[in-house]
């Protein structure tokens, strides 16, 4: 239970630090809005998350009531399904399509669209650290969870190869070497030859300067929205950096897909470090007291900071906005 509150809070941290950051190629290194450093997050001016922290939060409230693959696909289903009632970001037009393929009730196993984008990467970290010490169960609960949104093999064998990766960093709390790394990504129960040669460029290339290492990985304007890409670059993130603050001026010096980059780095880095000194010092929203337990966290997140905080005080259009 300790690494998922950990694990939740680095997701926090990650996602509302870097998502302001979120910018495509041609203006990578700047801002969506004017920002003093890291001191701002996108969502402490309406206490609530963006998507990727929803994702987290829906998910961890489904996993802990749920003990096999289909009924914890049903709810997390149902809970992302009246996410979008409560106007927390814009989503891509996939996503959203898959949302209205369930409001007009569309099995969840075939409710996914034909999608290779990583926001479902998200909801992760949260699956592997609840199953990491059970492989198969493992791989079927991150395959129930990503087919809600995208029915595709190469996003399903990504997701698992970066949950075998995070439950070896939970059961260890140490990376693993190249060659553990080739296993961990690439041992998935949905097989996926262009991920496994993702893979197998990211631990050649893992040692190199990170110019090379986004040449490698075809992303030397900026990571785009690509699963392969944003797994490889924040795997690649964890190795290079032993603080967050560095993580988080590697990241938005790259550019690109930033929060959800951010939202997974620092899950491994608050698995393998603990939670930052700098998070008490934040106003980032919800604070999580040591006291509180999981169970309560989920529950209280998704009414107080989801539902009734971002219906009243999030208009859809402020976002919109924002994100361009």
């Amino acid at each position: 239970m300790e690494d998922l509150k950990n694990i939740l809070i680095g997701q926090l941290i990650g996602d509302s630090f870097l998502s302001p950051y979120r910018s495509h190629a041609e203006k990578k290194n700047k801002p969506n809005k004017n920002k003093n450093n890291f001191n701002q997050s996108s969502t402490n001016k309406y206490k609530v998350g963006s998507l990727l922290t929803d994702f987290s939060f829906l998910t961890l409230q489904s996993i802990l009531t749920e003990t096999e693959a289909i009924p914890f696909q049903k709810k997390l289903a149902k809970k992302i399904q009246f996410l979008i009632l409560s106007l927390t970001s814009p989503m891509d037009w996939s996503q959203f399509k898959s949302i209205m393929k369930l409001w007009f009730k569309a099995n969840p196993l075939k409710s996914g669209s034909n999608s290779i984008k990583g926001e479902h990467l998200a909801r992760v970290p949260i699956i592997a650290a609840h199953h990491s010490n059970y492989h198969k169960k493992r791989d079927l609960f991150i395959k129930a969870s990503t087919m809600i949104t995208h029915n595709n093999n190469s996003a399903i064998s990504v997701a698992q190869g970066l949950g075998n990766f995070i439950s070896y960093l939970v059961n260890n709390k140490y990376l693993p070497n190249k060659n553990e790394l080739l296993k961990l990504l690439t041992e998935t129960h949905t097989t996926d030859f262009g991920w496994n040669t993702y893979v197998r460029t990211l631990v050649k290339e893992i040692d190199s300067s990170l110019e090379h290492f986004l040449i490698s990985i075809k992303s030397q304007n900026g990571i785009s929205n690509f699963s392969m890409a944003i797994a490889a670059f924040s795997i690649y993130v964890v190795y290079h950096n032993d603080t967050c603050e560095d993580a988080f001026n590697m990241i938005t010096s790259v550019g690109g897909e930033t929060g959800i980059v951010g939202s997974l780095s620092m899950s491994y880095f608050s698995i393998l470090y603990g939670i930052p000194s700098f998070y008490n010092e934040t106003k980032i929203i919800p604070k999580i007291k040591d006291e509180e337990s999981i169970e309560k966290i989920a529950l209280d997140y998704f009414w107080g900071k989801i539902f009734f905080k971002n219906l009243i005080l999030k208009p859809i259009f402020w976002k919109t906005k924002f994100l361009k």
